[in-house]
């Protein structure tokens, strides 16, 4: 078994204190509980433990008294399209993988499914899904002096992203040395400007952006943001492969 999975299961007969020293110890929210034969008995979670002594329960109680019985399992000879559809059908977050002995095998979480599958990664039920870097999708909002944007997705070919221009706001006139970029106007309308070229667009417009083309748009409208989903390719996708030209915001 991977080192990094014993932290994750405890047998069927612990206390509630040891496994909460080891929910401390793992930082995931929750265990696997196995009997003596590695079989899974259940999911604790720090959720449950957390109910349980708010109801009045001794914390050197046994841990069985508290674990949530009703998992998701699936079978390490199943796919991936079998992950999705089982947590489709549910709101739980944690699914065990066992042999069809019912043998701990694995565990992935719905975040992690979620991570693979935006990657675009072979997953085989036996990867180290508990080593993974679950921040390479982690993606948080970035505020720009022209509104905010979200990163969506990012891989290694391709990015796509939310950006909300506020009413008046503009991006800078700029260029990308490695990228190309596909946008799509999803709300409002804007002034466009590639290279030589000026035109409006509005809801439902389409525009093509060519690697190393002079580019901006301006949020036009006084009371509406503008909105625009934008899909990047090329051979590097980073932030910095930004050349400005003109910035109302005295951007370098």
């Amino acid at each position: 078994m991977k080192d990094n999975l014993n932290n994750l299961i405890i047998k069927e007969n612990v206390t509630i204190l040891y496994a909460l020293n080891l929910l401390e110890k793992n930082d995931k929210g929750f265990l696997i509980v196995t009997d003596e034969l590695q079989k899974v008995v259940a999911v604790v979670t720090d959720e449950d433990i957390r109910r349980h002594l708010i109801k009045g329960y001794s914390i050197e109680g046994n841990i069985s008294n508290v674990c949530t019985e009703t998992y998701m399992r699936i079978y390490d000879d199943d796919d991936t399209s079998k992950m999705i559809d089982v947590f489709k059908g549910s709101s739980k977050k944690v699914l065990v993988i066992t042999d069809h002995h019912n043998t701990f095998v694995n565990v992935i979480t719905r975040d992690q499914l979620q991570r693979l599958l935006l990657q675009d990664c072979l997953i085989d039920m036996h990867d180290d899904f508990m080593s993974m870097d679950e921040s390479i999708t982690e993606y948080e909002i970035h505020q720009r002096p022209w509104g905010f944007y979200k990163t969506t997705i990012y891989n290694s070919y391709f990015l796509s992203k939310i950006l909300f221009i506020k009413p008046g706001g503009q991006l800078s006139l700029q260029l990308h040395k490695h990228r190309e970029e596909y946008w799509v106007i999803v709300h409002g309308c804007g002034k466009l400007h590639i290279d030589e070229s000026e035109r409006n667009v509005i809801c439902g417009d389409t525009v093509f952006i060519p690697k190393g083309a002079r580019h901006r748009i301006i949020n036009i409208n006084k009371i509406e943001t503008l909105v625009i989903s934008e899909v990047q390719i090329g051979d590097y996708l980073s932030e910095d492969d930004i050349v400005r030209i003109e910035d109302i915001y005295g951007r370098k």
